[in-house]
């Protein structure tokens, strides 16, 4: 059976005649087939990969080949924090103690969300903690109950505990990101360490849970210890800088697709 893929290429492989270079916007691993589909077919000059820790090595390419991969993010920017590359704006972003819930999560349920599920109950259930602002809803709902950008930009920043749960097997934790670069602290569930996590973020005990317990112990004492929380989420940033600033890497961006 030919793959949706196959089937692009060999329509446009004909029509077009120049150079190209393709976003590989997956929501899930990057294989080197799709790499290896394009170069069949098509004179490329970069790849846009999303995911700013994917170890490019793992791919085990040729050298040639590595070159032309560039890490990016979704859109080039984030999913709900609108971005204009073009004329080079950006939201700035200061770190907020104005807080207005305790626990925030908001994104979607369905398919093979069990994570997320089981973590989203609990969390609604703890009958201890007021102020939990847990906004899920399903694939059909979606356009009824997601918040819009400034909404969930609001919501973030006024929480003193955000959930980053993975989505589908391998699917990409783009709230990972946003949740650093709004300057808001975050507990994240094991699964996402699949994403080289570990090997850019010391201390990670201190932010990732493997089960509810765990959890549980977490949110306990980051609510009661407000010192502990800041240092922690400091030095996450100071990592985090390391990895992406957003007019670097627009520059990164528009040098290569303009001024080459």
């Amino acid at each position: 059976m030919t793959c949706p893929l196959e089937v692009l290429t060999n329509v446009l492989k004909n029509k077009i005649k120049s150079n190209v270079s393709i976003y590989l916007g997956y929501d899930r691993l990057i294989v080197p087939q799709d790499i290896i589909d394009f170069e069949r077919s098509f004179n490329v000059d970069y790849y846009f990969i999303t995911n700013l820790l994917k170890d490019i090595g793992k791919y085990k390419l040729s050298h040639q080949l590595e070159k032309k991969i560039h890490i990016t993010f979704h859109g080039l920017g984030f999913l709900n924090i609108p971005y204009d590359l073009k004329n080079n704006h950006f939201p700035i972003i200061k770190t907020n103690k104005d807080y207005k819930f305790n626990i925030f999560y908001s994104g979607k349920i369905y398919g093979t969300n069990t994570t997320r599920a089981k973590v989203l109950s609990f969390v609604k259930n703890l009958k201890y903690i007021n102020n939990i602002n847990v906004n899920c809803y399903s694939k059909q709902d979606a356009h009824k109950h997601s918040l819009s950008p400034n909404e969930y930009i609001n919501a973030t920043r006024q929480a003193k505990i955000n959930l980053v749960l993975r989505g589908n097997q391998n699917s990409i934790p783009y709230r990972f990101y946003e949740v650093l670069y709004l300057k808001a602290f975050f507990l994240i569930d094991s699964g996402i360490l699949n994403y080289q996590l570990s090997n850019n973020f010391e201390n990670k005990e201190s932010f990732v849970f493997e089960n509810l317990e765990q959890l549980y112990s977490l949110i306990n004492f980051y609510l009661k210890h407000d010192d502990e929380r800041e240092f922690l989420l400091s030095t996450l940033l100071k990592n985090f800088e390391k990895i992406y600033n957003p007019q670097k890497h627009r520059k990164e961006i528009f040098d290569l697709l303009f001024n080459n």
